[in-house]
């Protein structure tokens, strides 16, 4: 029924920050892992922003888990990545615009 926009797989585990990015070896790409505190510090997420097998990956990891509260934080993890998928899908557009605009530019500088 139709294209897939986005594809993500969240992990969610209760518990502590890993001590450091090594913990994460294996999930992410190292170069490009990025993380951040959430719920005010007691969560944190972390992704790579790379498709692994088509599919972006996450980590959730929740010191004080409760049910709804950790759903919405799924929620709002997949929401970033089916906003920065539909962001992506200007790209091939823009660059496809990109040889015609510098030509007009051109013009108008003359």
């Amino acid at each position: 029924p139709g294209r897939t926009l986005a594809a993500g797989d969240v992990l969610v585990l209760a518990g502590e920050r890993p001590a450091d990015a090594e913990a994460l070896d294996g999930l992410f790409d190292p170069e490009s892992i990025a993380g951040s505190r959430i719920a005010g510090d007691t969560a944190w997420v972390y992704t790579d922003f790379r498709l692994h097998g088509g599919r972006t990956r996450w980590l959730l990891i929740d010191a004080e888990p409760h049910a709804l509260a950790t759903a919405r934080h799924v929620q709002r993890i997949t929401e970033i990545d089916v906003y920065r998928m539909t962001a992506l899908l200007g790209v091939p557009v823009a660059r496809a615009a990109f040889g015609e605009l510098s030509r007009i530019e051109a013009e108008l500088e003359r």
